[in-house]
């Protein structure tokens, strides 16, 4: 028979409120979980890996910032002090598992949940000169599909998988080579899967230049870095040449216009002084005299 004294102890071993729930959601959508009757601002968030638990989480009164440093996961106290919501950012199937969300009042109180990721992430795409490689992650590659097409859903490429990969969730992959043709569209990444039964699909686009790969566009504004700066300082140097010839031209000018009224006036001098020197009448031939 249990004492009184023991009964009192044993209720306060053993966490109140413990709850166990299975949360499904879509792989890339927001978790939110509220918790209610806190009476401080402490609280925690753990991960069971299979063997023991590990904080990812842990605010309390005084100290502690409400997110992880990737802001993957947030606890947020409502303004009245006795609510808190805890946040999980774009879930992956990397974040399917095992959880307790702790907070303490007059006792500990935790929720025990578990995370199941379901469906396909968003296609990762990736880019090379002559190649766009496309990796996503699935519940199930069974009857999953990769299929290259553009905006008009015209298909370039199609890659089944039909096999299961043993591991918690899979990666596909597949690898698109550019043609002259795909090089001038904005071609897509699009991902079939199965889900409730139904067909469903994700896609990711990367948009082309006309007639170049991703390398060449690189190499392209790398050469553009270069040149421009080289053509900044070719049209200056060209200004500045410029400047200089109108300058030493504007100065030839106004040392002729200088030398050339120079000249006119020695030459109304020298005039003058022919005028002063002739006589006032003029000369009478030998045969007008006689």
């Amino acid at each position: 028979m249990i004492s009184g004294s023991s009964l009192v102890l044993f209720l306060f071993l053993v966490p109140m409120g413990v709850l166990s729930d299975e949360i499904t959601k879509e792989c890339g959508e927001n978790l939110e979980i509220p918790a209610g009757g806190i009476t401080s601002r402490t609280a925690g968030l753990k991960a069971y890996d299979g063997t023991v638990w590990s904080v990812l989480l842990s605010i309390n009164e005084t100290h502690g910032s409400p997110c992880t440093e990737n802001e993957k996961y947030c606890i947020q106290f409502a303004e009245g002090g006795t609510q808190m919501t805890l946040t999980v950012r774009s879930v992956t199937f990397e974040d399917q598992g095992k959880y307790t969300l702790y907070h303490t009042s007059t006792f500990l109180i935790s929720q025990i949940f578990y995370i199941r990721v379901t469906g396909a992430c968003e296609p990762n795409l990736s880019a090379s000169t002559d190649n766009l490689t496309c990796e996503v992650d699935v519940e199930s590659a069974h009857k999953a599909e990769i299929v290259w097409m553009d905006k008009h859903r015209k298909i370039y490429q199609k890659e089944t998988f039909t096999e299961k990969v043993a591991e918690k969730f899979t990666k596909l992959q597949d690898t698109f080579k550019l043609t002259d043709e795909s090089k001038k569209v904005e071609m897509c990444c699009t991902v079939f899967y199965k889900k409730g039964g139904k067909k469903e699909e994700k896609q990711n686009c990367q948009i082309r230049p006309s007639h170049v790969g991703a390398g060449e566009v690189m190499d392209t504004n790398n050469k553009r870095i270069i040149i421009i700066p080289i053509l900044c300082v070719l049209v200056l140097a060209i200004v500045v040449a410029l400047f200089i010839l109108l300058s030493r031209r504007m100065s030839f000018t106004q040392k002729n216009r200088e030398r050339t009224l120079s000249e006119t006036g020695l030459m109304e001098d020298h005039r003058v002084e022919n005028m002063e020197g002739s006589p006032s009448e003029p000369l009478q031939r030998p045969q007008d005299q006689v």
